[in-house]
């Protein structure tokens, strides 16, 4: 014959049940509210942006991964001497050259008294008050920089060399949104940018929100043209008084249960006498 499993003790049964309610507080029991913010005064959570409203009176919605707060670095966009589109952020610039004096060809008498060598990678270097020195013995041109970093170069890979330094435009009087016609860029990586004719346009820094829209359209939106930000925000409060109020209602529920279930088993509560 089978034999019936004993029924679990009550704190098990408890255990089990507390473990039932928290996961569906967890899965649906967190309070969610819409709030919307101004735009131009207030702060709001960054990662939570699900739709906009633009100045011009357009509503932009997002698709379930939300819009994103982001912050454009300012910088300078425009074309290379080969026509290829560029952007640079400011902070990775170290000059503006605006006009680059005459360059001469690789001479190793003469490379002593070069201020600044191109090579034909596209790199630049210059040296410290030392200058550079070029080695009869291994054939290289060297030197070290004014970060301390030394140069060893072969004398084949050096396209010009330049005996003084070039006239540069002063950055820190860059204005917003206006077309500079530098003649190239000076990186900090060491690389020469040369720029084209048509100059390039300095843009300072940007807040834009960014996202995939319900219409699955990127989206890059100028905060200046958003009026107001609407975001769920999550209410921790409400949301952990409706977790207890679960936990203590499975409690209550496993208390009564287990109340019932021993007055029903037990015959000497059923009110009929057993005679010997």
């Amino acid at each position: 014959m089978m034999k019936h499993a004993d029924k679990p003790a009550l704190p098990r049964r408890i255990l089990i049940m507390l473990l039932a309610a928290a996961h569906l507080n967890l899965a649906g029991c967190q309070t969610v509210t819409l709030v919307v913010y101004n735009a131009d005064s207030d702060t709001y959570d960054e990662e939570l942006i699900h739709f906009l409203r633009l100045k011009s009176g357009e509503i932009v919605v997002f698709n379930n991964e939300k819009g994103m707060h982001q912050n454009v670095e300012a910088r300078l966009k425009g074309k290379t001497v080969k026509e290829k589109d560029f952007t640079a952020n400011i902070a990775s610039v170290r000059e503006m050259i605006a006009y680059y004096p005459e360059g001469k060809a690789f001479s190793k008498e003469k490379i002593v008294l070069a201020k600044e060598v191109h090579l034909l990678n596209g790199l630049y270097a210059r040296c410290n008050q030392e200058g550079f020195r070029f080695d009869e013995r291994t054939g290289k041109v060297s030197g070290v920089s004014w970060q301390g970093r030394e140069y060893i170069i072969n004398p084949d890979s050096i396209e010009l060399m330049y005996f003084s330094f070039p006239e540069v435009i002063n950055m820190d009087t860059l204005k917003n949104n206006t077309v500079y016609y530098p003649q190239a860029l000076l990186m900090m990586s060491n690389l020469v940018v040369r720029t084209g004719q048509e100059g390039v346009r300095y843009l300072e820094q940007e807040k834009k929100i960014t996202g995939t829209t319900v219409d699955n359209i990127q989206a890059e939106i100028d905060i200046n043209e958003v009026e107001s930000i609407a975001v769920y925000q999550y209410d921790l409060v409400k949301s952990a008084i409706y977790g207890l109020s679960w936990i203590l209602g499975a409690v209550l529920i496993a208390v009564l249960v287990d109340i019932f279930e021993h007055d029903h088993s037990d015959p000497s509560n059923t009110g009929v006498r057993v005679k010997p």
